[in-house]
């Protein structure tokens, strides 16, 4: 087990307000478990930290996912970091709604420096358009997985097959039998800082309409979305048993699924090893490479630090590029 020399509070690290550029060598301490780093200054949210974390074994994680993925100033005031809702309808405002390919994905992709970008879309019927550019900018979480159809390289492949991730899940549950208007959270007797299990059930909220709630879960990356439902559906039935009182519940009181969406991957995270290895170094570097550019959560840690990089760092070094 790592052991930092030096105990840092979190301001010893202001370039993580922004993103993910360290310093060489990289401190241990970024490297560190998250479990052990609590200890030294963060035992106070713990807890609420861990809710931001839903999902993702937060103790093992290395410290910089959790400090960089959540945001110092988030921290600090113990908030949720970011929304990208912000950006979604900045974007809005500047590109016609006819030109953006709603519940699309990348199917096939050609990426070269002489020729450009090119990309085969594929909408949920089955259609396919191709959409031809100068420059590709990527904000989807970069795992290997999730970027195969991109048509990768190796320098690209390596970098990428640092990060994994887990699968998150939203829904809307029925549960009748609860106390109305009460939020319920996952905590445990057997974990440090009462911290939930790595997955299943986190988070349930109630609604304006009587015995229904939002519900979030989580389950492995590539767990199934029945799998990761009747996890779920399990974890409701104890959370209403324990709130009842009963051994038991009547037919009438069981939890049941009212609709649910798949958000996957969630919170991708790189490897200590890949940290202390200057990973993020390489990742950086990527940028313009193949006519292709990065951003997105991974790379920033809030919502207001998302957008301003992209409006005045990206945007600008992607206009040039396309000569403009």
């Amino acid at each position: 087990m790592l052991t930092p020399h030096i105990r840092l509070p979190l301001e010893q690290y202001p370039y993580l307000t922004w993103g993910k550029r360290l310093p060489d060598p990289v401190p241990s301490d970024l490297y560190l478990a998250f479990g052990e780093y609590i200890k030294y200054s963060l035992q106070s949210i713990a807890y609420s930290l861990n809710s931001i974390w839903g999902g993702v074994d937060e103790p093992t994680v290395p410290t910089l996912n959790v400090i960089a993925g959540t945001g110092l100033t988030e921290i600090a005031n113990q908030q949720v970091g970011g929304s990208f809702r912000v950006l979604y309808l900045k974007a809005l405002e500047q590109i016609r709604k006819e030109d953006i390919l709603f519940n699309s994905t990348v199917a096939a992709a050609s990426r070269t420096s002489s020729h450009g970008i090119r990309l085969v879309a594929r909408d949920g019927s089955g259609g396919n358009t191709t959409v031809v550019a100068k420059q590709l900018l990527v904000t989807i979480p970069t795992l290997a997985e999730n970027m195969a159809p991109f048509d990768l390289d190796v320098r690209e492949r390596g970098i990428f097959g640092t990060l994994s991730a887990v699968g998150f899940w939203i829904a809307v549950f029925r549960v009748p039998g609860l106390v109305p208007n009460v939020q319920y959270a996952h905590a445990t007797t057997y974990r440090p800082y009462n911290m939930s299990a790595e997955f299943g059930l986190y988070r349930l909220l109630p609604t304006p309409v009587k015995d229904l709630y939002t519900g979030f879960f989580n389950g492995h990356y590539d767990m199934t979305d029945d799998e990761a439902v009747s996890m779920a559906v399990k974890s409701l039935t104890a959370v209403a048993q324990a709130v009842t009182g009963a051994a038991v519940l009547p037919d009438d009181q069981l939890p049941s699924l009212v609709v649910w969406k798949r958000v996957t991957p969630w919170r991708p995270v790189m490897t200590a090893d890949a940290i202390k290895n200057r990973t993020w170094d390489q990742m950086y570097a990527l940028q313009a490479h193949r006519n292709t550019w990065y951003n997105s959560m991974l790379f920033t840690p809030g919502g207001p630090q998302l957008w301003n990089y992209t409006e005045t760092v990206l945007l600008p070094q992607i206009l040039a590029a396309c000569g403009k």
